[in-house]
């Protein structure tokens, strides 16, 4: 897939074209009554181009349907709906829905670790794009629970390490983790410093 460069109006109309395609397979897939599983992924691959598109509601709406549609059919112990998850996170960040992203990131976790393991990349990236989301709505609203920022610094101080020796120290996802954690800590410091909160 072309590499989106934002302003780019190149990139964009080469997205708005793959997005005609893949509109356009989903269309063939369902009048051949391919089975459901097949169905989601063009579905997703269509949700993720409309993000990038900034077509965000939509975006998100289908993305919301394709996470129940999965639990419909697997249920949430299924390690395909952890993508999903990841995927619709990062649109409710993008449209600033905070509190549903932090909470829904925060279940997810509990599940990956049961399901994939605590050392698998991809419940390094929900705990990373979960400590993300707290500082972020923080930073966006000016309000943060205490809980969700203590809680959001313990899950990634508890990830960091194991990230820093399974994954590396500079592969993206433990540079991301490791900027979080500085982040958060400066901004439980600040909090306690300045009296205003009950941390």
């Amino acid at each position: 897939m072309v590499r989106y460069v934002k302003n780019d109006g190149r990139a964009v109309a080469a997205l708005a074209h793959f997005l005609d395609v893949f509109e356009s397979i989903l269309s063939t897939q369902m009048r051949l009554g391919v089975k459901e599983s097949v169905l989601l992924t063009s579905k997703g691959n269509i949700a993720s181009l409309m993000s990038k598109l900034d077509r965000n509601d939509e975006a998100l709406a289908m993305q919301r349907r394709i996470y129940a549609q999965e639990v419909s059919l697997f249920g949430k112990q299924d390690e395909r709906n952890l993508q999903t998850i990841l995927n619709l996170s990062d649109m409710l960040i993008k449209n600033q829905d905070f509190a549903e992203a932090r909470s829904l990131l925060r279940e997810t976790i509990d599940v990956s670790r049961t399901v994939v393991g605590p050392e698998n990349y991809v419940t390094f990236k929900l705990c990373a794009k979960y400590s993300h989301a707290v500082p972020a709505g923080l930073q966006a609203n000016r309000h943060a629970e205490s809980g969700d920022l203590l809680d959001a610094e313990k899950t990634l101080g508890d990830s960091v390490e194991k990230a820093r020796r399974v994954l590396g120290p500079k592969n993206p996802v433990t540079g991301d983790m490791l900027s979080d954690l500085t982040r958060l800590r400066k901004i439980i410091g600040h909090v306690r410093a300045s009296g205003k909160g009950p941390i």
